[in-house]
């Protein structure tokens, strides 16, 4: 397989590339979706399939095959759809220079995924399904899901670059709804990391859906959530989110470039408080010892993976990039090209971005809490380019004098990106590790992210936006 890799490359750099790589995917993958004890999905595959890409003329080409030895047959088509955009183009791309990689890394797993049987598997996600409905008549849909996968990722380029990658990823997720008269209540949770069994621990999981169930009891018993602009406690989830959705999308290198990012030129100015440090590591590590999720060893530009400081102590020091994005912007790349499959070409992605935790206990993040709220748990969020963000939270608890008490229904918070931010005035010491998706482009590309960090307190913040 090396060989044809390495001849398709040469191919298209006589053909006048002036860089190519490729990328080679094999995924055996398992998915089972149980709905209200109904099985909507039920499958395993393996798939495969390859892309390459060129630079010509200052423009990328690119095709793509399921067969390795398809695509060989096609390096004159992406070569000659670079040069019919290299036509089009005023500016020509340009990339930064890396020196070569030769690196086979595989993550192993203590419980292969072929160490259970499929019915085993199907029993569980079908358990899961049951143990909230029987729980509770007010529990009106359960849907969960269990996935597995097998990965194996090849990458090669004209510079003499060649890794293989080896993972495996193993997670499962529940959404529940109550119902009580006209009152709904949405509560959804996963467990899993890149790793095998061992990252699903069925009983921890079970546990899990029983939890969620209380949860959502609860929530349906609950008042409102009041409005209004509060001194808050964000848990781990929430916290991260601020990091990600509202922040991190900001620090993206192609969003600079596009001039859609409040944060365009501000580097070296503080755009956060002094208690906030940013990071992104996709060299990260649970405290399990399993890679976090959104981690890996190379980018999908063959770039070793380090930490990547966006924020130190409140000072905005670096952008995460591409190859193609640091070379404009004249800044050191970062590792942060990722691609979904090898039918997509990379993006500029975030991988395990969070805040860094500080010395704070739950206790002592609340015990200066006069009238205020701890809120819990991200549901989704927005942001835009000039800075302001929506995100959905599931979870209320009022806090009266440094006390946590009465649950009120999840809610929305609300504000502009760098202010809050600099309104934080306290991080918590205890960092969690969660599973989490992004998606980007257009079409979109979905990445694994870490939903990673520690609770944080924030002076002031709309709730009920």
């Amino acid at each position: 397989m090396q060989d044809l890799i390495e001849n398709i490359i040469d191919n298209a750099t006589k053909l006048g590339a002036s860089y190519v790589d490729l990328r080679f995917d094999t995924t055996q993958s398992t998915r089972i979706r149980v709905r209200n004890n109904e099985v909507t999905t039920f499958r395993t595959l393996f798939e495969q399939g390859a892309g390459l890409r060129v630079l010509v003329d200052g423009a990328w080409g690119f095709t793509m095959s399921s067969d390795l030895k398809k695509l060989a047959s096609s390096v004159d088509k992406a070569v000659k759809l670079a040069k019919q955009s290299a036509a089009h183009r005023t500016e020509r791309i340009e990339i930064e220079q890396q020196r070569r990689f030769r690196s086979d890394v595989e993550w192993k797993t203590k419980r292969p995924h072929d160490s259970l049987s499929i019915e085993d598997k199907l029993e569980f996600a079908l358990e899961t399904n049951k143990r909230p409905r029987d729980l509770s008549e007010n529990i009106a849909m359960v849907d969960n899901t269990y996935l597995e996968g097998d990965i194996s990722r090849w990458f090669a380029n004209s510079e003499g670059t060649f890794i293989k990658h080896s993972k495996p990823v193993t997670a499962a997720i529940i959404r529940l709804v109550g119902k009580l008269g006209d009152r709904m209540v949405v509560r959804s949770k996963a467990l899993g990391g890149l790793a095998g069994l061992e990252a699903l621990p069925y009983d921890d999981f079970l546990q899990i859906a029983e939890e969620e169930t209380g949860n959502v009891l609860n929530l349906l018993e609950a008042k409102a959530a009041p409005s209004g602009d509060f001194q808050a406690v964000l848990n781990y989830d929430l916290g991260y989110t601020l990091a990600h959705e509202a922040f991190g999308h900001l620090g993206e290198g192609d969003a600079i470039i596009q001039g859609d990012s409040i944060l365009e030129g501000k580097i070296g100015e503080h755009v956060a408080s002094d208690k906030v440090t940013i990071i992104d590591d996709p060299t990260m590590r649970e405290a399990i010892g399993i890679p976090a999720y959104g981690s890996y060893p190379f980018d999908d530009e063959g770039i070793k993976a380090v930490p990547t400081t966006l924020v130190d102590r409140g000072e905005l020091v670096s952008y995460l990039h591409s190859r193609e994005t640091a070379r404009k912007l004249g800044q050191k790349v970062t590792g942060n090209a990722r691609v979904e499959d090898y039918k997509r070409l990379p993006l500029v992605r975030m991988s395990n971005t969070y805040i860094k935790p500080s010395t704070y206990s739950e206790e002592e993040l609340l015990e200066d809490v006069k009238d205020g709220v701890y809120l819990v748990d991200s549901r989704g969020g927005q942001t835009t380019g000039q800075g302001t963000f929506h995100v959905g939270v599931q979870m209320v608890y009022l806090v009266k004098h440094g006390e946590k008490g009465e649950l009120r229904r999840g809610t929305a918070i609300a504000g502009r990106t760098l202010d809050t931010l600099k309104k934080i005035d306290a991080v918590g010491k205890q960092i969690s590790f969660d599973i989490g998706g992004c998606g980007k482009g257009d079409p979109e590309q979905s990445v694994r992210c870490g939903s990673n960090g520690p609770p944080i307190r924030v002076s002031s913040i709309t709730v009920g936006g």
